[in-house]
């Protein structure tokens, strides 16, 4: 199993996603230091969930949630070391990135419908889903799920 396919199905057990699905997870992002890496999965079907994970390479700790659900968070073999080549470039300190459901990403405050968005802080950086879902996630460590909507 390559590493990239192993993050996929880690990916899916965090966040109780569709298991079997067909979709593939792309680098969507990397916090300025390269401590922290984000990847997306946007499945194909309407019906399926997409996801979000964050994760730092040093130690695999990865934080993780589909655009509805609450965020779930574990340490990994499989994203220890893990540093994919990222699609929309290193996310600084005081920026916000974000996609919305026609696939497209975008920098600056999330358009209503945005799935997901992630803003980086000096020591963390914070995601969240379309529910009000995500968590905090520190540049070295520490780390909090926001579970209030």
């Amino acid at each position: 199993m390559t590493r990239l396919t192993g993050a996929v199905v880690l990916a899916l057990a965090i966040a109780g996603g569709a298991a079997g699905s067909s979709g593939s997870m792309s680098g969507w992002l990397v916090l300025e230091g390269r401590g922290i890496y984000c990847g997306l999965e946007l499945f194909p079907h309407e019906g399926n969930s997409r996801f979000l994970a964050c994760w730092r390479p040093r130690n695999g700790f990865i934080v993780g949630m589909t655009h509805r659900r609450p965020a779930r968070a574990q340490t990994s073999r499989v994203h220890r070391g893990h540093r994919p080549p990222v699609f929309a470039g290193v996310l600084r300190t005081g920026q916000t990135a974000w996609v919305d459901r026609n696939r497209s990403a975008g920098r600056g405050a999330p358009p209503d419908g945005a799935l997901f968005w992630c803003s980086a802080r000096p020591r963390s950086i914070t995601c969240k889903n379309g529910a009000g879902y995500g968590w905090r996630l520190g540049r070295v460590r520490g780390w909090q799920l926001i579970t209030q909507r």
